[in-house]
């Protein structure tokens, strides 16, 4: 029997990313997001954060997609334990969000970002919950 670890991070994208398999990355954020209404459609979009500047940072995230409201999502895996994952996952999130506009646009154009990041480390050691929600807020 022949057996693959969904913790490798193309097995992760192949299981969670792709066109044929996208019932499956419904399922995952939705149990995850639980939305007063299921969303029914999600967009797979390029993983891809191109840089905007010669000396700026381009980043690739695991799966990138949007729902049928507009809602952008950032689903990442994380296996190897990183001190300042915090702060990349914040940078993922901030990217996402501002590449929504293009010029001209207005920021009512904005929708919500949401990130969903499966930790296997304790990234928070004396924490006994398995799942936190990080809002920012004015």
């Amino acid at each position: 029997m022949c057996t693959v670890n969904p913790k490798v991070d193309i097995i992760f994208r192949k299981l969670f990313g792709s066109e044929e398999n996208k019932d499956i990355l419904l399922s995952l954020v939705n149990a995850v997001v639980q939305w007063e209404t299921p969303i029914q459609e999600i967009i797979i979009k390029n993983p891809y954060n191109f840089q905007d500047y010669i000396r700026s940072k381009a980043s690739i995230v695991d799966i990138k997609g949007v729902d049928e409201k507009g809602r952008w999502y950032d689903i990442e895996l994380q296996v190897g334990e990183q001190g300042f994952y915090g702060r990349r996952a914040l940078f993922y999130l901030c990217k996402l969000f501002a590449s929504q506009l293009e010029s001209g646009d207005t920021y009512s154009k904005l929708m919500p970002t949401i990130g969903i990041h499966f930790l296997d480390f304790d990234y928070f050691p004396n924490e006994k919950r398995y799942r936190r929600r990080c809002v920012i807020l004015d």
